[in-house]
């Protein structure tokens, strides 16, 4: 669910302060953008909002996110209503799940 080589590529590169920061930082944002998405009244918001989690994830380790707001991102624009939930429901599961990991990882790191 974690990759943890991006986890110690940043820490390596910035530093373990400053990595932690801009993993919090990511993971506000990564909250902040799943609340928008919840509530998105048009599908194009909601395909941007899920395209910006997928990016997210991706520099933060997240990759099954990331796989999985892909997936909701094409999702939100097609008409298979059906796909749409079940794709969002996917990507809420996969966040809520890597963001406990990742706070975890960071309370043992």
């Amino acid at each position: 669910m974690l990759d943890y080589g991006v986890l110690q590529r940043l820490e390596d590169s910035l530093g373990q302060e400053r990595s932690r920061e801009v993993l919090s930082d990511a993971c506000c944002a990564i909250i902040e953008k799943l609340t928008r998405f919840e509530i998105a009244g048009e599908a194009e918001e909601a395909h941007r909002l899920a395209r910006s989690i997928a990016a997210l994830g991706e520099e933060v380790g997240m990759s099954e996110l990331a796989q999985a707001a892909r997936a909701a991102s094409d999702c939100a624009l097609g008409p298979d209503i059906a796909a749409r939930s079940a794709t969002a429901g996917r990507m809420l599961r996969l966040a809520e799940a890597s963001l406990d990991m990742l706070l975890s990882h960071q309370a043992t790191g």
